[in-house]
């Protein structure tokens, strides 16, 4: 991803609400195989703590994580999404969000709450308005 248009986002999104973490996954395609990363990519700790520490790490070393957003909804379908408080097995809060230049997807935005939101509406919002100025763009958010 264009890290100087993300690294702008992450500058300008604040989050208020308790720890959080904001990081972001470039997408490629590896010979029709598709890949995720967070490794060289920009990330933004909000009041850090040991659990969010723990999660970046594990996306940093462990497939799994990438193979959840791989085969969830957010890259499935090319819709953000989110996993709220009123999911009962959630133990942290997850706003996903696709990110494109022009058509072409090139990677996902992801914020990791300490603790699950009732919704994250507002989030989703303003991510979209810093995309667009960057000249990005997502698609909308489903419940």
């Amino acid at each position: 991803m264009n890290s100087e248009g993300i690294e702008n986002i992450i500058n300008e999104f604040i989050y208020e609400k308790g720890s959080a973490l904001f990081q972001c996954w470039q997408y490629k395609l590896d010979q029709g195989n598709p890949s995720l990363t967070v490794e060289g990519q920009p990330f933004r700790f909000y009041k850090k703590c040991k659990g969010l520490e723990r999660y970046r790490t594990n996306c940093l070393t462990n497939d799994e994580s990438q193979q959840y957003l791989l085969d969830g909804l957010p890259a499935e379908e090319r819709i953000a999404y989110q996993r709220t408080s009123s999911d009962p097995n959630q133990a942290m809060g997850l706003l996903v969000v696709p990110v494109y230049k022009g058509t072409r997807l090139v990677g996902f935005i992801e914020l990791t709450t300490h603790k699950p939101k009732k919704d994250y509406d507002d989030e989703f919002l303003r991510l979209s308005s810093l995309l667009k100025r960057e000249g990005f763009a997502t698609k909308g958010l489903t419940v």
